[in-house]
């Protein structure tokens, strides 16, 4: 857990209270960088949203600027979990 990333997450206004609960358990399991590498069952189990409802709200939370997914592959080219990342410097904020 990052106390960084967790203050970052509650000072955002995010404009519904389900998003801002999964950037705040996002935060929660990120590392100091603002980097969350775990699937997203994990956010599931963590909030009890449903997995639907998850997913919309990280397409929300990275349309709005909040952070940003990189994809990830295996050897074999298969797609694995994406890596997130809290944009916690974002632009026009100091």
């Amino acid at each position: 857990m990052s106390a960084k990333a967790m203050a970052w997450a509650k000072s955002q206004k995010t404009g519904s209270p389900t998003l801002k609960f999964v950037l705040v358990a996002l935060a929660f399991h990120a590392d100091e960088a603002g980097k969350f590498a775990e699937p997203q069952r994990v956010l599931v189990k963590a909030t009890e949203l449903t997995e639907r409802t998850v997913r919309k709200a990280l397409q929300r939370l990275e349309a709005g600027g909040f952070l940003r997914r990189v994809p990830q592959y295996g050897s074999c080219g298969s797609r694995g979990p994406d890596v997130i990342w809290l944009r916690m410097r974002r632009e026009g904020c100091a």
